[in-house]
């Protein structure tokens, strides 16, 4: 994470400056912030004087104040000047917190509040050198270290807290956060710095809460260099970022020397959790204290600036692919403000292009104002967004030409009128996949022949050919062929080239994976089978092919008959079919049905009886429904003429009804004719039980 944004070192500049500040007559004062980024205050410390009543300053420990290095006569209400050693030249002192003196201390506070609602980054130069170090079991070090604090910019304290390992802090009235730049290391200390701490831990960076809290202990970390190892001032610096969020999120960054990294010490770290914490308050005073013991270093600072936080806006983009060719798809948009960053309250937008061949056809989100430009989508909102929030989510849809590539890069960037801390996440691409355009589907049917006639005794074999349509697309899918015959043929084998197949009973199933084409057919199936000496009739069989994405299911059955020679023992059962229509004669314009009654008056059940009714026009269009008293429906119902092979019991009965409404006008007449044959019964295939019904318009 990016604490604000790191600013180039640029000359030190006299005096105090505001963004938006009047300095007049040694008046200072602090507007708020434009919606931008803005500077709050700059203060290099560097020259011989600062404006006047701007910083209180108080040593509760020691002779000396804190004083300004390159002053020697300063104004009143200005900080004063140090009042031993070499003065600096204007333009290059600094603010000595302490010398290297035993038992001192030394503070300053801002006088005037800040701004803060939009959260505050604060950057300064730290030194700390010379002395005279202590040394026990945890090595030789100076002391004590410098603190930075937050207070609450209604609080009226202008005096630190107490010296000594405190390092100013603890004490301090309406104090918000403490950090203290620890060398000796009992800023960590409860006995010295407040509530909790694991104890003595030098050369270190510690956080602190607020007054509320009993300045409680929130969390440490051990520097990667001594903050003291340098015998003068200039090789002491090191930079400091400090950033605090709306959201009470602080951030700690050092960097020890002139070109190299910072040393990140934390990040987002939530004072609100650390219990009584106070929140961020509207307005804030800033202050430093240093302390020397026992041990002892100069500690001094330099060159500070405060501003607004930056805000931090990320751009996340989603889809629904992957996507085909010649479909539709949708890209989803989310712009978020990051947690540790400031506030999003200027306009914001969303630009977005999507690559050649996909064409955006919609866009919205709640409180966007959206447009499509070609290929480019432009969508704007005021709205407010507080850090770790989103805005809500725009949808994009986009129809994918039928030639587009196999992978679409899509490219997203948000924007707002504040300033950024972190631009390069503001843009994406978002890359998806795209399958190629769905061609035709295929269309699987299948044609049987072969031993269609069987003598009794004999055994033959029955061929099933797949194949598919010409003009169609390929079956990539398992094909699956079925084929069902009825008693008394039996299955005795069955093979075919590429083909997995199994048979169950007077059943055949047959798989195979392998492409095929538009006009191509597959190996035929063979199917082995034999008929018993005595036979009573024709057998029944049906043929069906089934693949994933057929383009027309309805044209995958086959049905038919294996003739075999009857040879008729006496019968013994009976049958009768009668064909009903319904009214008679017929209204125009009204519903009109035929019935087809099966019954089975005789003692003995009857099975195996083959039903063929031939509909007239247009009910052989027209669905047809099936029930039974004493008989098993072949289908509960069907569509177009019919062939089914029944069975009743004695006394069973079986309808098939068709219902069809006549247009008004008509005056045709239609007759529905049905037949019966049974092995055993008097409907034979030489002499078939029949039926018909005639019927015209009243």
């Amino acid at each position: 994470m990016k604490i604000g944004r790191a600013r180039a070192v640029t000359a030190p500049r006299p005096g105090l400056t505001a963004v938006a500040t009047a300095v007049s007559l040694g008046f200072f004062a602090l507007t708020a912030p434009p919606a931008s980024a803005a500077e709050l205050l700059d203060e290099g410390f560097r020259v011989d004087s600062t404006p006047s009543g701007v910083w209180t300053s108080s040593s509760v420990q020691g002779g000396d104040a804190p004083c300004l290095t390159a002053a020697s006569a300063p104004p009143t209400a200005s900080l004063g000047a140090c009042a031993e050693g070499a003065t600096d030249p204007v333009g290059q002192g600094v603010l000595r917190l302490t010398d290297d003196s035993a038992q001192a201390a030394g503070a300053i506070l801002l006088n005037r509040p800040i701004p803060a609602r939009r959260g505050v980054v604060i950057e300064f130069d730290l030194y700390m050198w010379g002395g005279r170090p202590y040394a026990d079991s945890l090595g030789p070090r100076g002391g004590d270290g410098v603190s930075f604090y937050i207070v609450d910019g209604a609080a009226s304290t202008a005096q630190a807290g107490e010296p000594g390992g405190a390092l100013g802090y603890k004490g301090l009235r309406g104090a918000v956060v403490g950090i203290g730049f620890d060398q000796f290391g009992n800023f960590s200390n409860p006995r010295w710095a407040g509530k909790g701490g694991p104890g003595v831990k030098p050369n270190s960076v510690v956080i602190r809460g607020s007054e509320s809290t009993g300045y409680g202990y929130v969390d440490g970390k051990a520097l990667t260099r001594p903050l003291d190892d340098a015998t003068g001032r200039d090789a002491a610096k090191r930079h400091v970022l400090i950033a605090l969020s709306p959201e009470n999120l602080l951030s700690v960054k050092i960097r020890h020397r002139e070109g190299e990294p910072y040393q990140d010490l934390f990040t987002g770290v939530d004072l609100d959790a650390l219990p009584n914490q106070n929140p961020l308050p509207d307005t804030i005073k800033v202050g430093f204290a240093a302390s020397t013991g026992i041990a002892a270093a100069n500690h001094a600072l330099s060159d500070l600036k405060i501003r607004t936080l930056d805000a931090d806006l990320g751009l996340a983009v989603g889809d629904d692919g992957p996507w085909q060719a010649g479909g539709t798809g949708a890209y989803t948009l989310t712009a978020s403000a990051k947690p540790q960053a400031g506030v999003v309250d200027a306009p914001t937008k969303l630009t977005f292009e999507t690559s050649a061949g996909v064409t955006p056809t919609a866009a919205s989100g709640q409180g966007w104002t959206c447009s499509i430009a070609q290929r480019e989508v432009t969508c704007d909102t005021t709205a407010v967004l507080r850090p770790g929030q989103s805005f809500p989510q725009v949808e994009v849809k986009v129809a994918i030409d039928r030639g587009t590539a196999s992978m679409v890069t899509a490219s997203g960037a948000v924007t707002s009128g504040n300033a950024d801390a972190d631009p390069a996440d503001n843009t994406v691409d978002r890359t998806t996949g795209v399958t190629a355009a769905a061609g035709p589907p295929p269309n699987l049917g299948l044609t049987v022949a072969g031993d269609t006639t069987l003598a009794p005794g004999g055994s033959g074999t029955i061929t099933v050919t797949t194949a598919n349509a010409a003009g169609t697309g390929p079956a990539t899918g398992t094909v699956t062929g079925v084929f069902t015959v009825t008693p008394p043929i039996e299955i005795t084998g069955v093979t075919g080239a590429g083909w997995t197949c199994g048979t169950a009973d007077r059943q055949v199933i047959c798989t195979r994976t392998d492409r095929l084409d538009g006009g191509d057919s597959h190996p035929p199936i063979g199917i082995s089978v034999r008929v018993p000496n005595v036979t009573g009739g024709p057998a029944a069989y049906q043929a069906t092919v089934t693949t994933p994405g057929d383009g027309n299911p309805g044209d995958n059955t086959t049905t038919g008959f294996i003739r075999l020679p009857v040879i008729d023992p006496p019968p013994t059962g009976t049958l009768s079919i009668r064909v009903v229509s319904t009214p008679k004669p017929y209204v125009p314009g009204r519903p009109y049905s035929y019935s087809v009654t099966v019954r089975n008056p005789g003692a003995t059940a009857v099975s195996g009886a083959t039903l063929m009714i031939d509909w007239p026009s247009p009910w052989d269009r027209i669905r047809w429904t099936c029930t039974s008293s004493g008989g098993i429906c072949p289908v509960p119902a069907g569509v177009g003429d019919v062939t089914k092979v029944i069975g009743l019991s004695s006394g069973g009965t079986m309808t098939f009804t068709v219902v069809c409404v006549m247009p008004p006008g008509i005056i045709e007449t239609y007759t529905a004719t049905a037949s019966i044959t049974a092995p055993g019964t008097t409907c034979t295939t030489a002499r078939p039980c029949t039926g018909a019904d005639t019927n015209s318009p009243a």
